[in-house]
């Protein structure tokens, strides 16, 4: 891998640690990316939005590697806008039927209200078969 000869040099720079555990997360080394990017934290990332960037990185791995409840954990720790699906997609996982229909309601809900409802048809719709699946 690249990074590793750039490991001696970088190997505390932050940037070179965003670079590796993204190449190890593109390789499906869902656990190695997950301890990097549980490491990555700059004294700016609050202000520039990167720890909730690695937040949401965090509960992509551990989403992958089927630990739902941190994933869960993580993704409402980000607070990005599409994490609503995400949350109800691991319950989904999780047979938590309840709390799926729960998020993507709120999800649904979110878009339906919208100013811009015409560019969320697509998605609103498939939230509501995706509802209706679950509930059936």
């Amino acid at each position: 891998m690249f990074a590793d000869k750039l490991h001696k040099k970088y190997k505390k720079e932050t940037i070179f640690l965003e670079y590796k555990a993204i190449a190890l997360y593109n390789q499906q080394k869902f656990h190695k990316a997950l301890q990097l990017y549980k490491i990555i934290d700059t004294p700016y990332s609050q202000y520039l939005g990167t720890k909730m960037n690695n937040n949401r990185n965090i509960a992509l791995c551990f989403e992958n590697l089927k630990m739902f409840d941190s994933a869960i954990y993580y993704y409402k720790v980000s607070s990005l806008s599409d994490n609503l699906y995400k949350i109800g997609s691991c319950f989904n996982s999780k047979k938590e039927k309840d709390s799926a229909v729960f998020y993507y309601s709120k999800l649904l809900n979110t878009l339906e209200r919208s100013e811009n409802k015409i560019y969320y048809i697509k998605d609103i719709d498939y939230l509501k078969f995706k509802i209706d699946s679950i509930i059936k």
